[in-house]
């Protein structure tokens, strides 16, 4: 995919930087910094040059409600046309720069192969389900932004959206809520991969694991892993972020099958008035009312929600902002993250690479952690391994 702009002189190709925002947009920035802010419903296309100084995870600070999530990086135009990409990276950093998601999916592959090593491989078997885990829910975060930017391409060409006040349950709105409880519970199988690994190789139990029994350590620590968890999950000095993240699952996928008890799916425009003009974008909403939700996980939901309460709907809907799917899935993400990140600081394992040598290679696809690809395979007449 190559972009010309005729009148304006511009061409866009590969190289190039495609950064996922929240709300369906995207941002398309070529190696001179020249930028292209996907917007559909806009208007003309907002072009504009980007100061070498100028931070990229910056540039919405002013803009109210957009964040840059995450960005895939193309070498080559056949790349853009990949259905899954090679090297999607979470805007989230460690301290060295790299993506928190890929540096920790490394690492905790590392962990498994010292682990295996050691002949610990019950342990093992734990460090590579988290690894295995983090490279599943970057997989379907991408997949979840990709389902926005396309719903939102879709929903600026109907004439009867109109921002800040149409919504809308259709086929697209079920898209947005598959891909969006499909990105959850793989969250959620992430936060029980995390758990259990902190249970045995943090606090070295080797009785069965349970959620009482990891809730009882995480609130007798006072910092740390335990500390951490504590805030995420159990106290209430904490944000909870992932008790509601767990919460919001068991609502989704068990006991109502629905991810918004009153209104189900549907998405809806609002519109960003900033420094870049007025920009729509998309909202899947999800439902306010934790302590209602509470009470139907804990099996009181006699009465709660068995027909359709007009008033709870209207106020729902009327709330000037909302939790919005794509964000809370990220948010939770790079929690979870940092959860994996402060456990492996904490055991100390140094994690160990399998390390191949040109002769075992035929075929490899090798990625850089700026999300370079490239891509070798062996001369069948020299035996050379030669880049294509």
């Amino acid at each position: 995919m190559i972009e010309d702009f005729p009148e304006y002189e511009l061409t866009f190709e590969p190289p190039l930087a495609f950064h996922h925002l929240s709300g369906g947009l995207a941002l398309l920035v070529d190696a001179n910094r020249l930028a292209w802010l996907l917007s559909p419903g806009s208007g003309s296309p907002l072009l504009f040059s980007i100061r070498p100084t100028t931070p990229i995870l910056s540039l919405f600070d002013e803009q109210p409600s957009l964040r840059i999530l995450g960005r895939t990086r193309f070498q080559h135009a056949n790349e853009m046309n990949d259905p899954v990409s090679a090297n999607f990276a979470i805007a989230a950093l460690t301290a060295d720069n790299q993506c928190l998601a890929n540096s920790q999916g490394q690492h905790w592959s590392g962990i498994a192969t010292a682990l295996h090593q050691a002949e610990r491989d019950s342990d093992a078997r734990m460090a590579r389900r988290v690894a295995g885990q983090i490279r599943l829910c970057l997989a379907l975060l991408e997949k979840l932004s990709i389902a926005y930017r396309t719903v939102l391409s879709i929903a600026t060409q109907k004439p009867t959206l109109t921002a800040d006040v149409s919504v809308t349950s259709d086929k697209y709105s079920h898209w947005l809520g598959s891909e969006y409880r499909s990105c959850l519970n793989e969250l959620y199988s992430l936060r029980d991969a995390t758990l259990v690994a902190t249970y045995r190789l943090r606090f070295g139990r080797s009785d069965p694991f349970s959620m009482k029994r990891i809730k009882a350590l995480a609130l007798g620590t006072a910092d740390g892993i335990g500390h951490l968890i504590a805030g995420a999950m159990f106290s209430k000095e904490g944000d909870l972020l992932i008790d509601h993240m767990s919460l919001y699952r068991s609502i989704a996928l068990h006991c109502l099958g629905a991810t918004n008890p009153v209104v189900d799916d549907i998405y809806r425009l609002r519109t960003s008035a900033g420094p870049y003009g007025e920009i729509p974008y998309l909202v899947y909403p999800l439902y306010d009312d934790i302590e209602r939700m509470r009470d139907i996980e804990q099996g009181s939901s006699k009465g709660l929600f068995e027909r359709a309460d007009r008033a709870e709907i209207i106020r729902f809907l009327s709330l000037p902002q909302h939790r919005d799917a794509l964000e809370f899935c990220y948010d939770c993400f790079v929690r979870l993250l940092r959860l994996c990140e402060a456990l492996a600081l904490e055991i100390a394992i140094e994690p160990k690479l399998i390390t191949l040598t040109d002769d075992d290679i035929l075929e490899a696809t090798l990625t850089d952690a700026d999300g370079k690809v490239t891509r070798v395979k062996r001369d069948e007449k020299t035996g050379k391994l030669v880049e294509y």
